[in-house]
């Protein structure tokens, strides 16, 4: 909260000459700030688009905290297009103001939103309680493959026997067994075990690693997954939607039941990404890949790709494992 305070002090002595206290609320600070800068600028000198229009009520906080980085980009697009002399004097009258707006005053404002934005945004990262499902991706040079394997290994063993109890399974990519994935199914993410698991992780694999890893936090849509068998044909998806909402959900689950239906499916879950509610993380589980590639001729496998065509605000992303014991 301290951080937060700090970070709206510009816009609280704009407006009353007043530093922000205690019982301000970061929320309604940025409800504030937002409404003062659609009302001090006209529409053809700022276009404030509907994401601060939107009524308080009828919009979440995530899409709230992404409205002052709109308004700092649309601003700078707007003086883009305006004559390169730009004076106080040459903005008009301001929706029935006795005074005129002075553009280092528009630029305060546009600077608090994006400060107050990124502390939100900072003070959001830690996921509620409840379960998790996390997916990292890590690869390593391809001479240290089994070394980072091993990593994993240990790093599994070690917090599967701990207070948390997660599940945990190691994938390696076909192909490519220098890349690896580490799903891990945590069913209380307000364990202590949790808040550590990270940084233990990367301290394990940093010494094997090309990159450093790429770790996803997601919210389980669907019951989590048995214990994969050794034999299984895994596949991962990573599906970004150009949207969140009822249609992105209804696909996901049309493609939860098509799968389920099929021969020699073994498994399928879904989640979505925390702090990003239009990314999924799909696994799907496989007798062999000769299963998954008879399913996929079939009209519900090409439905549910047809579908997702329209809706993707990246390319398709699917790859193929399979699971590493230990």
């Amino acid at each position: 909260m301290r951080a937060s305070l700090a970070s709206t002090s510009t816009y609280t002595e704009l407006k009353t000459g007043k530093s922000p206290s205690a019982g301000d609320s970061p929320k309604n600070l940025l409800l504030s700030a937002l409404t003062q800068v659609r009302r001090l600028l006209p529409e053809r000198q700022l276009a404030v688009t509907s994401s601060i229009c939107i009524p308080p009520l009828q919009v979440g906080f995530s899409e709230l905290t992404r409205a002052p980085l709109c308004a700092v980009s649309e601003f700078r697009n707007s003086l883009a297009a305006r004559p390169k002399r730009l004076t106080r004097d040459s903005l008009p009258y301001n929706h029935g103001m006795q005074s005129r707006m002075s553009l280092p005053k528009v630029c305060r404002l546009a600077a608090f939103l994006l400060m107050l934005w990124v502390s939100l945004g900072a003070s959001a990262q830690a996921p509620g309680a409840g379960p998790l499902l996390i997916v990292t991706y890590v690869e390593a040079p391809p001479a240290k493959g089994a070394a980072l394997a091993a990593d994993l290994h240990a790093y599994a063993g070690q917090i599967e026997n701990g207070p948390g109890k997660p599940r945990v399974t190691v994938l390696r990519e076909l192909g490519r067994p220098n890349r690896m994935v580490i799903i891990e199914q945590w069913p209380d993410s307000s364990s202590p075990a949790f808040a550590k698991s990270e940084t233990e992780l990367a301290a394990m694999v940093q010494p094997d690693v090309l990159a450093p890893m790429d770790r996803r936090v997601n919210h389980p849509l669907t019951p989590a997954l048995t214990q994969i068998a050794s034999t299984a044909f895994v596949v991962l998806m990573h599906v970004d939607m150009s949207l969140a909402g009822p249609a992105a959900l209804k696909v996901l689950q049309t493609q939860r039941d098509s799968v389920l239906a099929a021969p020699d499916a073994l498994g399928y879950e879904d989640a979505v990404q925390d702090q990003h509610e239009n990314h999924f993380a799909v696994c799907e589980v496989w007798k062999s890949r000769t299963a998954y590639e008879a399913y996929t001729a079939t009209g519900p496998a090409e439905d549910f790709r047809r579908q997702l065509a329209a809706l993707l605000g990246s390319p398709f992303d699917d790859r193929f494992y399979e699971r590493v014991g230990h």
